[in-house]
């Protein structure tokens, strides 16, 4: 079934395409994301996940915030990988293990948000949300034993900064 994705009623293959704007507006696979004016709207937020370590989320998310920023595009890499991988890559400056983060942001023990923890990246058109330390993994502790409405913290979080950026990558 290489090529579709499970359509709304979970039983009929549906073209990938169709399902995901950018798949069907823009040229990534040639290794461009189109700039035509009639292209040239929000392309949304792209999240790239699989249970598995070791597949290649963070490389593909390197790859297409190079990609679209090469495009012109602005673009918010938010990394929720407890490891910070794509944190050390892709940031402009080295940092610390006790900055404010991602972590910072998601928790309830905190009042920062994600427009305060967001750093430049390594390109011009690049943001980072960084993970550093240990501490996104003391977050996931703190949601998965809150109450209601924890599963609606980062969609929040984007929807403070959504406007600012073109395209935004997570890397689960």
């Amino acid at each position: 079934m290489s090529g579709h994705a499970l359509g709304h009623d979970r039983d009929t293959p549906t073209p990938i395409a169709s399902n995901h704007r950018i798949a069907s507006n823009h040229s990534i696979g040639s290794g461009s994301i189109s700039t035509a004016p009639e292209e040239n709207q929000r392309m949304g937020v792209i999240a790239v996940c699989n249970q598995k370590g070791g597949v290649g989320k963070s490389t593909t998310v390197f790859h297409l915030a190079r990609a679209a920023v090469v495009a012109g595009k602005r673009v918010l890499v938010v990394d929720l990988d407890p490891q910070g991988n794509l944190t050390s890559v892709v940031t402009k400056e080295p940092l610390s293990e006790d900055e404010v983060s991602l972590a910072d942001a998601l928790s309830a023990r905190t009042s920062d948000r994600l427009r305060d923890v967001i750093v430049p990246g390594v390109w011009d058109g690049l943001d980072v949300a960084p993970t550093v330390g240990t501490a996104l993994g003391l977050v996931r502790d703190e949601l998965i034993q809150s109450g209601p409405g924890r599963e609606h913290r980062l969609r929040e979080q984007l929807a403070q900064v959504t406007r600012r950026y073109d395209l935004i990558l997570i890397d689960c």
